[in-house]
Formats: structure tokens, sequence, C-alpha cells
């Protein structure tokens, strides 16, 4: 049988009175802890880096940027890809594919920025 995390993360449905669910449960309370301190930290206090590869668990590519405040429960089961753009107040559920960005709740894509041409402001 699969471990509790690699079957949400494959999408089953988990019950709360599943014999692992401590271990989901307990993920989401340290992952919130841990987005506190973030956004009790200036937007680019130097250990936010390290905080945000805690909440992630793999290191943040030094080219992306998140800025408090940041609302998270879980971390682990969503990647966004290069070059993207979450607007605020997304609810990301998904993956995010690269060069686009993404709104909403949940978020849906509402713009590709593979072909994008410098606009004139």
């Amino acid at each position: 049988m699969k471990d509790i995390l690699q079957r949400e993360l494959d999408g089953e449905v988990i019950r709360t009175d599943d014999p692992e669910y401590e271990k989901i449960s307990g993920t989401i309370r340290e992952t919130m802890r841990l987005a506190s301190v973030f956004n009790a930290r200036a937007p680019f206090d130097e250990d936010n880096r390290e905080l945000l590869a805690q909440i992630f668990g793999k290191t943040l590519d030094e080219s992306s940027s998140i800025l408090p405040p940041f609302y998270i429960d879980y971390g682990k089961n969503v990647t966004i890809g290069d070059n993207s753009i979450i607007a605020a107040g997304a609810v990301v559920t998904k993956d995010v594919p690269p060069n686009c960005i993404v709104a909403g709740v949940p978020a849906k894509k509402i713009k590709n920025l593979d072909n994008l041409q410098e606009e004139k402001i």
C-alpha cells in the first residue's frame, strides 16, 4: 500500500479517519506555521529563501520571488513553471505551466507569455 502522502499526490481522496491522516494534518500545520513566520518577516529578509525551501521541500530558483502575505497549506504537490506569474489571491491547486499568468479561485491560465511582445505603456 502507498504512503498517504503519495496517495494524496496521486489525487486519491483522503478521509480524515484514514489511519495515516496525522501525517497530512501534521504537514499542513507545520507548513502553515512556516508561512506565518515568512509573513511576519520583512519582504526581502535574507532568510526568506531558506524558509521557502522548507515549505516547498526544495530550493526556490533565484529568479523567483514570493512576497508576503503568502498563504499555503501543504506546499509540496504543485509546481510552478519558469517565467510564470501567479496573481494575488489566486488559489493554485494544479501545476502551472511555464510562461503564463494564472489567476482566480481556483487558478486558471489567463494569458500565455510565450509569444508576448513588449507592450508600450
